[in-house]
């Protein structure tokens, strides 16, 4: 069991080696034409938003930052992953108020485990999140400890 282990975590540090490296070679993305940005790495500037970060078929893919600069949102950015435009993936938001999310996302929505931070001493939101909602269920990890704390003996 202790050498499974040890292979595993070496073939995935053996991956994440190999992804970062593959981050870190994508050319910049050329012309002025955002739609024909494919497989490239570049920045884009908007009235309510500036973005950089990968593109794949001209829009945000891969790994980015993503400031917001209009009116609604200011001051509020994201760094995380994208997929279609949309956050997708892990990522960290930081609202201009100095709340955060960490977590993951899926079409643009926070969607499974993930932990919100507030800024008013309230406690975290840690756990399981569907379609922005926190669901009120702990992370499997934290119901297996809960279980085990049961049935420890005072």
């Amino acid at each position: 069991m202790i050498r499974f282990t040890w292979m595993w975590l070496a073939s995935l540090g053996l991956a994440f080696v190999s992804l970062a490296s593959a981050q870190d070679t994508l050319p910049s993305c050329r012309g002025t034409d955002v739609s024909k940005w494919h497989s490239c790495r570049g920045v884009l500037d908007e009235a309510e938003f500036s973005y950089a970060g990968d593109f794949r078929n001209g829009k945000f893919e891969g790994r980015g930052i993503l400031e917001f600069t209009g009116e609604k949102y200011q001051g509020d950015h994201y760094q995380g992953e994208f997929k279609s435009g949309l956050k997708h993936g892990f990522g960290v938001y930081f609202f201009s108020n100095g709340e955060k999310y960490a977590g993951h996302y899926v079409n643009g929505m926070r969607h499974g485990f993930g932990t919100y931070t507030f800024t008013n001493g309230r406690a975290p939101l840690s756990g399981v999140w569907s379609n922005n909602q926190w669901t009120g269920k702990a992370s499997p990890v934290s119901e297996e400890r809960a279980e085990q704390k049961k049935t420890v003996n005072p």
